[in-house]
């Protein structure tokens, strides 16, 4: 979805998750753009059966107090899940979603990683689960990875917002689950 809007050109687009979903490389938001990534506020209604053209079928309201959707690190994939490096007005908002760094013995990357712009997470969101480790790396990056956050590494010009939002389980070798070097 990213990689559409970067070929658009918008200034601002929605992501709406209607079902959990992997991620197996970097996402990076695009220079000066702004991302809201949520749950969907609708959803399909059970009786939708994909294999048939059905329009008389709308959307019902997602409930208010049902799961939030889910974005997980796929297995094997060990870098940053996403990145904001270019722009001053790039900006990445998180809402009533789960991202899951898929504990992994063998990750380098933070879940969110952002020297410009601005990080955004909103009321609902919950940042877990990404272990930071050394494994294959090479001797020369391991400084770095040993001193990286684990679930927020944000630094240079980059700006962090956090509304009721959860950061919980997750570790780093020398870091914490977040640090900010602004």
């Amino acid at each position: 979805a990213v990689e559409g809007i970067k070929a658009n050109g918008p200034e601002k687009a929605y992501i709406y998750l209607m079902s959990d979903t992997e991620v197996d490389s970097t996402i990076e938001i695009p220079s000066d753009v702004d991302i809201t990534i949520e749950t969907t506020d609708y959803t399909l209604p059970s009786n939708f059966v994909s294999n048939k053209q059905i329009t008389n079928i709308p959307p019902v309201r997602y409930p208010v107090d049902g799961a939030r959707k889910k974005i997980t690190r796929k297995a094997g994939f060990n870098d940053d899940m996403f990145v904001l490096k270019d722009g001053t007005s790039t900006s990445l908002t998180l809402g009533d979603i789960a991202i899951d760094g898929g504990s992994s013995a063998t990750n380098k990357g933070s879940i969110v990683n952002a020297s410009k712009g601005y990080v955004k997470l909103k009321n609902g969101v919950e940042i877990k689960n990404n272990f930071i480790n050394e494994g294959d790396a090479a001797e020369a990056d391991k400084p770095a990875i040993r001193a990286k956050a684990s679930a927020l590494e944000i630094s240079g010009d980059a700006e962090l917002t956090v509304r009721k939002a959860t950061v919980t389980g997750n570790k780093s070798i020398n870091g914490s689950a977040i640090n900010f070097n602004g």
